[in-house]
């Protein structure tokens, strides 16, 4: 598990404990927990969470309140902005401030491939070079 909250679960303090589907039902149920997804593998548990269509993944990676079990968000939203970046490359249209916003979702995406243990060539941006 990735993210703050996913880390934490996953540490010692949880290895005898039931994190299934089952224990987040039961917990919402109860009203212990309450639990929204903010992209496909990526949940948050944190109730005054703001983050539903407009996902800044930098601001997900090592919240403590959200729970990452999959990358295949990050790894999409990693490709689109490299591709974005790459395009606008190419045409001379690039400017500083979408260099700089997609370089920032690409090291968040790479930053949460990481903690997933997935390999990976960091990507070296325009606004870096």
């Amino acid at each position: 598990l990735g993210g703050g909250q996913g880390k934490y679960m996953f540490s010692e303090n949880f290895v005898d404990r039931d994190i299934s589907p089952a224990y987040f039902e039961k917990e919402i149920k109860s009203g212990k927990k309450h639990i929204h997804a903010i992209a496909p593998g990526m949940y948050c548990i944190n109730h005054t969470c703001s983050m539903r269509i407009g996902i800044d993944l930098s601001e997900c990676t090592d919240c403590d309140w959200s729970i990452i079990e999959s990358v295949a968000y990050a790894k999409a939203a990693r490709s689109e902005s490299i591709n974005i970046l790459e395009t606008l490359k190419l045409r001379n249209e690039l400017s500083a401030d979408i260099a700089a916003f997609h370089t920032v979702r690409i090291r968040a995406a790479e930053k949460i491939m990481a903690d997933m243990n997935q390999n990976f060539e960091q990507y070296q941006s325009p606004a870096e070079e």
